[in-house]
């Protein structure tokens, strides 16, 4: 849990950080006070779970990636991800893929 808790701090940061943010800003966008924040990043208190949803609204970003649990910056909103097996070779990928664009300008033209 240590762990877990320590890498959602430090990309907590860094999020704030990388979207040029001051804690003040970030802080209002999650609705919560600087210095709860600040003890956020500095893992001296546990973001709680409304928080991290707002967080993860704002900004399109997977908690899975915050927790450290996936390390790909997956967005929040991924509803339009194809989960393939992985015997699949890059034939049969690139045929699946031809197939939803099909599908797509099939479904497009009702």
């Amino acid at each position: 849990m240590v762990v877990i808790l320590s890498r959602f701090c430090e990309r907590l940061s860094d999020l704030r950080k990388d979207n040029n943010l001051t804690q003040k800003e970030l802080a209002a966008i999650i609705d919560v006070s600087e210095d709860m924040l600040s003890s956020y990043e500095r893992g001296i208190a546990q973001m709680p779970d409304d928080a991290k949803m707002k967080l993860a609204q704002h900004f399109n970003i997977s908690l899975d990636y915050m927790f450290g649990l996936i390390n790909e910056q997956i967005g929040y909103k991924h509803e339009s991800t194809l989960y393939l097996p992985n015997c699949f070779t890059q034939e049969a990928i690139e045929k699946a893929q031809h197939y939803v664009k099909l599908l797509e300008m099939e479904l497009k033209n009702k």
